[in-house]
């Protein structure tokens, strides 16, 4: 009988301190999770998304991977919100999220906010096309107070807890909503926009590595032309036709003009199914009222190195050349214009002279 006492005894202070935890965090809520009021940001937007979500007047937003971590939430709502009321975008994009990954956050957000825009980023790479792989982040955005907590129940944030300390190390700094998880703040990229020999030594080192193989690569060979259609009418398009007062603005990010002539040289079919699904997309945006599909490909600025850190990320000035588009109708692809677009892009990529990039890169010092 005392046994027994005692076990209840145990069991019901480890409820009461579960209980005490709970409820402190909640409150303390480091991750801000739950809400976000002085726009503190602790470098994971999988999390953080959610409570800038809190946010009401946030009826725009932009989502995508690291390639749309730099656009302006400040210049889109310039530029897009015309009535200058309180309306405006936040950018919380997800870095090498798939398009699975931002259906999560995307179908909370219309749960609970009056989205009107969405600026979203269709990479094309097979990386950003695969099926959701259930992970601890998701849970918070599932409306149950266990799962929303449930990245709290890791002991890391406990001796802040204690103090409900404000250190930048347990809540993280104070940043704008314009941009705030930007990489191209970080010092690390300062100065890599100089061409190739300015970038870090990974990046050079994947663009030799691509060079001395001839673009080696397997990526795009993952998936088929069918299975990218089928993956995104489920993780995108459902989304669009449920949301048939919110404007979709979708942007394919261009990658470097050397990366595509090598595989245009090297592994041809790579490119032909890329070009496919890009009709394809042309094609499904052009029979939706409120969706639209911007390509920049063909525009040359691809073949700057200047304008990139490695074969793929490129500078902010590129996203404020997508929101500029959008805002001016300009760079807009249809059903009835993609054919010429492609044909533009493929006159863009032959100008890429591959030895003279070979000369230089060998060259840095």
């Amino acid at each position: 009988m005392a046994s027994k006492k005692i076990f209840v005894l145990i069991m019901s202070l480890f409820i009461g301190i579960f209980a005490l935890y709970t409820v402190a965090m909640y409150f303390y809520d480091p991750m801000h999770i739950i809400s976000n009021p002085d726009q503190l940001f602790n470098g994971s937007m999988r999390y953080q998304a959610r409570g800038y979500l809190e946010n009401k007047n946030v009826k725009g937003l932009i989502i995508g991977t690291s390639m749309l971590e730099n656009t302006s939430s400040d210049e889109a709502t310039a530029k897009l919100f015309k009535d200058k009321g309180s309306e405006r975008f936040v950018n919380i994009s997800l870095a090498g999220s798939t398009l699975a990954d931002r259906k999560v956050v995307l179908d909370y957000a219309f749960k609970h906010n009056d989205i009107k825009k969405v600026i979203y980023s269709l990479e094309m790479s097979p990386l950003f096309y695969k099926a959701l792989v259930p992970m601890n982040w998701q849970k918070i955005y599932d409306d149950n107070l266990v799962d929303i907590m449930s990245p709290y129940m890791k002991t890391g944030y406990v001796k802040c807890l204690l103090t409900f300390s404000q250190n930048e190390k347990c809540v993280g700094v104070k940043k704008s909503l314009d941009r705030p998880a930007a990489w191209i703040d970080d010092p690390l990229y300062k100065d890599s926009f100089n061409g190739v020999c300015s970038w870090n030594e990974v990046s050079r080192n994947i663009l030799k590595s691509y060079l001395n193989t001839n673009g080696k690569s397997n990526e795009l060979a993952l998936f088929s032309l069918d299975y990218l259609k089928n993956y995104t009418q489920n993780e995108l398009f459902s989304l669009i036709d449920k949301q048939r007062c919110t404007n979709f603005y979708l942007v394919i990010p261009p990658s470097s003009a050397v990366y595509y002539k090598l595989q245009t040289e090297h592994y041809k079919e790579h490119v032909t199914l890329i070009k496919n699904f890009i009709t394809y997309l042309a094609s499904e945006c052009s029979i939706r009222d409120n969706c639209s599909l911007y390509g920049f490909d063909d525009t040359g600025l691809s073949l700057d190195l200047k304008n990139y850190k490695d074969m793929f990320h490129y500078s902010d000035k590129v996203n404020s050349l997508m929101i500029d588009a959008i805002e001016k109708h300009e760079h807009e692809l249809t059903k009835d214009n993609v054919s010429t677009y492609l044909k533009r892009m493929d006159e863009v990529i032959s100008k890429t002279d591959v030895e003279a990039i070979k000369t230089q890169i060998n060259n840095c010092k």
